[in-house]
């Protein structure tokens, strides 16, 4: 009778949830105002696993005595209703996942125990993680790729604390894969450095969805790592431009610095006009495998070329080389140039700083290539804060009510009949 109709494994979440619950009990005793609604949410949970611990050993009890069994059974079937439909709800989502990566029986099995465990391990359902896994199949990722890229996509829902769901962080993972041709195992990379950017500049997690994709085909005609691309968006948003004039700034600039590449194959057009009152050439925009330089390169001979011109005459030759739109990328980069002084309290004496603190492109560029575990202190972090406490509990309760969905459905038949032969 010890793990009566398949009870068992509920037990030893039992024990796992309440390891998540001590955690949370933990950190909140630290903050007075929400102690009180903590302790109401770590009630609730509590009484859940009561009820479950009730439940088997009432049963168990009953059977032994051979009495009141039609009222227990009613009383059972009424309790575990809501874990059934929750696991039902599971199933379906399952059953949305096999068509989407066409994974086999025996690949599904995998699947929905690997959910499972995600359930127990993190905030997230099951359910939320088989929702996660369809959607990157769903943007092309084979199953493998999506497994890999889940845990990343995980954490940087969690770091965006609601900011971004579930459906947008998949979707947001895939579509950075896919654009700047990485391998799935490049996913924790990518938020490191959503994560970081949004630490240096004026980005935020909710910003990257429409930046990526206004960056449209840039990443791929460029042939530029992200972390240039990044950092040039960061800049925009410095200087007020919104997410996805951002991502269509950078493209409207990659698109320029191909058509002068084209004119200057040419000998002629407006564009080389302009360059040849800078001195610039094509051998400032590509190396002589025919390679795009870096953006620190190209940014760094343009401003050394503009560097004696009046702001107005600078403006003019910009306008003429690269259009109004891509215009406002030089003046992103060149505004984070402009230094100021700052007292620095550690020497005593008065340094140069960028505008209002902010870093110039390299610093940033580099700052991102330095992004490696942000995102993993950042998803612990999370955990410190109301809303990830929040998020654990309603997490157990999900997972909690799978578990005894899964568990009662394949015997809830049995059960049934069993009760109606005493009638």
């Amino acid at each position: 009778m010890e793990n009566l109709f398949g009870i068992g494994i509920l037990l030893d979440y039992q024990d796992r949830a309440s390891a998540k619950m001590l955690k949370t009990q933990r950190i909140f005793s630290q903050t007075q105002q929400t102690a009180e609604q903590l302790a109401e949410s770590i009630e609730k949970n509590n009484e859940k696993f009561k009820k479950l611990a009730g439940i088997s050993a009432g049963v168990a009890l009953t059977i032994s005595e051979g009495v009141g069994l039609k009222a227990s059974g009613g009383k059972l079937l009424g309790v575990l209703g809501k874990a059934v439909e929750e696991a039902k709800s599971f199933e379906t989502a399952l059953v949305n996942l096999k068509i989407v990566s066409g994974e086999t029986e025996e690949g599904m099995e995998r699947l929905k125990k690997i959910a499972i465990e995600t359930g127990m391990a993190t905030m997230f359902s099951p359910q939320e993680t088989v929702d996660a896994l369809t959607r990157l199949a769903a943007a092309g990722l084979d199953v493998e790729s999506s497994l890999t890229a889940l845990r990343p996509t995980l954490d940087l829902v969690s770091i965006a604390a609601g900011k971004i769901d579930l459906a947008e962080g998949a979707s947001l993972i895939a579509s950075s894969l896919n654009k700047f041709n990485l391998e799935a195992s490049e996913a924790v990379r990518l938020v490191d450095m959503f994560v970081k950017v949004s630490n240096l500049t004026n980005f935020q997690l909710e910003d990257m969805s429409a930046f990526i994709n206004s960056l449209g085909t840039a990443p791929a005609k460029l042939g530029r790592p992200i972390e240039e691309l990044l950092a040039m968006g960061g800049l925009l948003r410095n200087i007020g431009q919104g997410a996805a004039q951002a991502g269509a700034t950078v493209q409207g600039f990659g698109r320029q610095l191909i058509m002068i590449t084209q004119q200057l194959q040419k000998g002629k057009g407006m564009k080389v006009d302009a360059l040849k009152e800078l001195g610039i050439s094509a051998e400032d925009f590509w190396d002589a495998e025919g390679n795009m330089k870096s953006m620190i390169e190209i940014f760094e001979r343009l401003t050394e070329a503009s560097a004696n011109l009046t702001d107005e005459k600078r403006a003019t030759l910009f306008q003429r080389i690269f259009g109004d739109q891509a215009g406002n990328m030089l003046n992103a980069v060149m505004s984070s140039r402009e230094a100021f002084m700052k007292f620095d309290e550690a020497t005593g004496q008065y340094v140069s700083t960028s505008t209002d603190g902010k870093r110039a492109f390299q610093d940033i560029v580099e700052g991102l290539k330095d992004s490696a575990g942000v995102s993993k202190q950042a998803s612990e972090d999370i955990l410190n804060t109301l809303w990830g406490i929040q998020k654990i509990n309603e997490g157990i309760k999900q997972t909690f009510q799978v578990l005894l969905g899964q568990t009662v459905i394949p015997i809830i038949g049995k059960v049934t009949k069993f009760f109606s032969n005493l009638l």
